[in-house]
């Protein structure tokens, strides 16, 4: 494989996490042109409107979706994580409809679109796990939805924390972890449809209860079982449980 040659590893050591290809197709996948970017935290990948001719692959940081209502305010509506495409749907669908931001830095892969094509076309394994993978995020999406539409603020709170650990990679089999968590009050508020006062709050209700320590942007869960018990958490909706090496 030639990944060592390659700045789109993560891509495909992300599109491995839900479906199997083999290493003829990583190596296509490696092999796609594409020029990197640096972007800084706070700074937009993409904006409403935007007519990218490349897709965007997140190669390092942490970025959020978010569609901006007409009195200036935002609701966030997706997390990406490294290693995961920003806006492979753009290669179809003209222009941009929400806003992508930098939570941290980032690197980011642009891929002309035609590219993207021609090597979905040519290795089916490749376009089935694209399909795969924005099938997943789909799920995501789903679950947001009901985590802000149905479920209380401690549980919406309790949930978000829980998906942020797992997607962040924290180890969780010994039933406790720690992981940094690239989200503020704010970002929380705005993803959770609460004000950043009630998510203050909230946040003390949980360290208060143990089941989150808190020191900068790291959390420590000591107990996971507990804190998804209080967020109803069910990892499934992440598809991440099939790993490939």
């Amino acid at each position: 494989m030639i990944e060592q040659r390659s700045n789109l590893g993560p891509f495909v050591r992300a599109l491995k996490r839900r479906f199997v290809i083999d290493a003829a197709d990583a190596d296509a996948v490696l092999a796609l042109p594409h020029t990197l970017k640096l972007v800084d935290a706070g700074r937009y990948i993409i904006r409403e409107g935007d007519l990218p001719g490349h897709c965007i692959i997140l190669l390092k940081g942490v970025a959020s979706r978010h569609k901006t209502m007409g009195d200036g305010t935002r609701q966030v509506v997706g997390l990406h994580m490294e290693g995961e495409p920003i806006d492979l749907h753009y290669a179809m669908l003209f222009p941009s409809v929400d806003n992508v931001q930098a939570l941290t830095p980032v690197e980011v892969a642009l891929v002309p679109h035609r590219a993207m094509l021609d090597l979905m076309h040519s290795r089916p394994a490749v376009a089935d796990a694209i399909w795969t993978d924005s099938l997943a995020g789909s799920s995501v999406f789903r679950e947001w939805i009901a985590n802000v539409g149905r479920r209380g603020a401690y549980t919406r709170l309790a949930h978000l924390i829980c998906e942020m650990a797992l997607r962040q990679g924290a180890d969780i089999s010994t039933g406790a972890c720690s992981f940094y968590l690239p989200l503020t009050q704010t970002d929380m508020a705005d993803a959770l449809g609460l004000t950043s006062v009630h998510v203050n709050r909230t946040l003390q209700a949980l360290r208060r209860e143990g089941l989150v320590e808190t020191k900068a942007r790291w959390v420590k869960i000591p107990d996971w079982t507990a804190l998804a018990d209080a967020g109803d958490f069910c990892p499934r909706y992440l598809q991440l449980s099939r790993e490939h090496a």
